[in-house]
């Protein structure tokens, strides 16, 4: 039997790998395959962190997850090791009450907390007191936009450090570093390499 794993490089601003964000796979196809993303975390976790030494997938560098709303609510983060792991919460989390104690909890015991594909919506303004990296998708939204959030949250973010995602070209690079950013990731750098373990 074989697991499968995409990792994803995520680079600072010396064009240096910093992390891994960690993408479920069930075969060689480098695309997400049709299982709900609850399966897909459960088997990631299941098989790289149960299964595998984490220093073979990530050569020692702290790994991105992501973790699904519910399974935040249901404790599933607290299993994972806080010093290796970033646990990304997904853009399609509803950023209720139950959620945000867990946030706090997982802040609590040590966790570094992601925003994924960050929508800068104002109702996660409670959350950015736990989060430790906002992940801007560059497709998504301009650095206007980003820039013109950031700017009205100045007294929540201080602590944050950005990662643009989906970074294409050499000049989305140049000018989200020049714009503050110090994390990232997409195709300009590297596409997500897949791993076969037995």
């Amino acid at each position: 039997m074989y697991s499968f794993i995409a990792r994803q490089p995520i680079f600072d601003t010396k064009m240096q790998t910093v992390a891994y964000e960690l993408l479920f796979r069930d075969g060689m196809n480098n695309a997400f395959p049709d299982v709900s993303p609850e399966y897909a975390t459960s088997r990631i976790i299941s098989d790289q962190f149960l299964c595998i030494p984490v220093p073979r997938i990530a050569n020692n560098h702290s790994s991105f997850i992501n973790v699904p709303h519910q399974m935040i609510i249901n404790g599933l983060g607290d299993t994972l090791p806080n010093e290796k792991v970033v646990i990304e919460i997904l853009e399609d989390a509803e950023p209720d009450g139950p959620l945000l104690t867990c946030i706090k909890r997982l802040k609590e015991k040590g966790f570094k907390l992601a925003l994924d594909d960050f929508t800068l919506a104002a109702e996660w303004d409670a959350f950015l007191p736990y989060i430790s990296i906002l992940k801007f998708d560059v497709r998504n939204n301009t650095l206007a936009q980003i820039e013109n959030y950031l700017q009205q949250r100045k007294n929540l973010t201080g602590h944050i450090k950005y990662l643009a995602e989906k970074v294409e070209t050499k000049e989305e690079f140049e000018k989200y570093r020049e714009a503050g950013f110090s994390l990232f990731q997409g195709y300009f750098f590297c596409r997500p390499e897949i791993i076969k373990y037995k």
